[in-house]
C-alpha cells in the first residue's frame, strides 16, 4: 500500500546524501528525542521519513512538536499521519518511499550518534556492501547503561547467517541497507515472513554485496516489553522459548531460500552466493526439523503442553514480568556473554 501524499513535507537546502525511515507508534514519550538525535546531524544532508504509524496517543502532536523546536537543520523532512496501520509493513513502505540509496533505520525509542548517519554512508562507500550494521549501547531509565553487547569489525558471510540463526549484529535498529535490499528481492511484509525481517536484510545483503558490521558505538537502544520480539514469545519458559526460537529459525530459512530462488530466476549477473546458499539452508532446515520433532516429544514426555492464549493476554503477562525477566535476573548479561565467547571461537 503506497505511502501517499505526506502531511507534512520541508525540503532539504542541498541533495541528500542518505534516507532516515523513522516509523512509530505510541512513542509518544520518547518520538521526540529520537527525532532530535536525527535533526542533530550536521555532517550529512538527510532525507527524513517519518510516519505515525496510527498511534492512539499524541505521538503525531510529538512529532511536530519536536519538528518546530528542532534548531536550523539542512534535512529533508517528510511526515505521515492519518494512515492504516501497517506494523512490520512500514519499513518496506518507507524504503520504496526514500529519495536516495541508501536507507538508515531509526526506531521512535531509540537514539542515534550525531556522527551515525555520516559513518554509515562512509562504511557503504569504502566497503561496497548492501548492509551495514553499528554496536551499540543499552538505554535503561534514560541514562547510558555499561551492558552492552559488541561483534568483531567486517563482513558476515551469508552461511554463517543460514547456520546460526539470529546474531547481535543483526539488530534491526541498528542497520543501514541499500534500496535494492528491497526492490530486488520479494516484498519483505509480514506475508512473506511475519517476523524476523531483521535476519533477511543481513541475509539478502550477504548475498550480493556483502553484510558489514563495525564495532563503533553509535545508537542508544531501548529495551522494552513493547517490543515485538518479547511481544509474541514467552519468555517465562525455556521449553517455550527454545520453541519459539527454533520456529523462528525455520520461518526465515524458508524466506532465504524464496529469496535465493528468486535471484536464481534472473540474470546471471545478480545471483550472487544463491546457488551456493540453497543447499546449505536445506541442511540447516532438516536439522532444525527434527531437533523441534525431538524438542516437542521431550515437552510432552514430561507432561508439559502448548498453550494458546489471547494476544491481549499474553501482552499484558509479558508486561508484568518484564523487568525481572530481562534485567534482575541478567538474561542480556547472559546474551553478551554468549556472543562474545562464540566470536572467540
Amino acid at each position: 500500500m503506497d505511502l501517499g501524499p505526506p502531511a507534512f513535507a520541508r525540503p532539504a537546502t542541498a541533495p541528500c546524501q542518505g534516507s532516515v525511515l523513522l516509523p512509530v507508534r505510541n512513542a509518544a514519550a520518547t518520538v521526540g528525542e529520537a527525532l532530535a538525535s536525527v535533526l542533530a546531524a550536521r555532517d550529512a544532508v538527510l532525507d527524513v521519513l517519518i510516519l505515525d504509524d496510527a498511534s492512539t496517543d499524541d505521538t503525531a502532536a510529538r512529532i511536530r512538536a519536536a519538528l518546530a523546536a528542532a534548531a536550523p537543520h539542512p534535512h529533508g523532512i517528510r511526515l505521515w499521519t492519518g494512515q492504516p496501520h501497517r506494523g512490520l509493513d512500514a519499513n518496506a513502505e518507507l524504503t520504496a518511499a526514500a529519495a536516495t540509496e541508501f536507507c538508515i533505520a531509526q526506531h521512535g525509542d531509540d537514539l542515534s550518534e550525531p556522527a551515525r548517519f555520516r559513518r554509515i554512508l562512509d562504511l557503504f562507500a569504502t566497503t561496497g556492501a548492501d548492509v551495514v550494521s553499528t554496536d551499540l549501547l543499552l538505554l535503561e531509565d534514560g541514562r547510558l547503561s555499561p551492558r552492552d553487547y559488541e561483534a568483531a569489525d567486517g563482513f558476515i558471510p551469508a552461511g554463517e547467517i543460514v547456520a546460526r540463526g539470529w546474531l547481535p549484529p543483526m539488530l534491526g535498529a541498528a542497520l543501514a541497507w541499500r534500496r535494492r535490499v528491497h526492490a530486488d528481492f520479494p516484498r519483505l511484509d509480514t506475508q512473506y515472513l511475519f517476523l524476523g525481517h531483521d535476519w533477511i536484510v543481513p541475509f539478502r545483503g550477504a548475498l550480493r554485496g556483502g553484510f558489514h558490521h563495525t564495532r563503533e558505538r553509535l545508537l542508544r537502544y531501548r529495551v522494552h516489553a513493547g517490543q515485538w520480539v518479547h511481544r509474541l514469545a514467552d519468555g517465562r519458559s525455556p521449553g517455550a522459548a527454545t520453541e519459539n526460537k527454533l520456529f523462528r529459525h525455520l520461518a526465515v530459512l524458508r524466506a532465504m531460500a524464496a529469496d535465493c530462488r528468486h535471484l536464481l530466476a534472473g540474470p546471471a549477473a545478480g545471483r550472487g552466493h544463491a546457488e551456493e546458499m540453497l543447499p546449505r539452508i536445506a541442511a540447516q532446515q532438516a536439522a532444525l526439523l527434527e531437533f523441534f520433532i525431538a524438542h516437542r516429544e521431550s515437552l510432552l514426555r514430561d507432561g508439559r503442553r502448548p498453550l494458546w492464549i489471547d494476544a491481549g493476554l499474553f501482552d499484558q503477562i509479558q508486561a508484568e514480568g518484564y523487568r525481572d525477566r530481562f534485567w534482575d535476573r541478567g538474561r542480556w548479561r547472559r546474551l553478551s556473554a554468549w556472543w562474545r565467547a562464540r566470536r572467540k571461537q
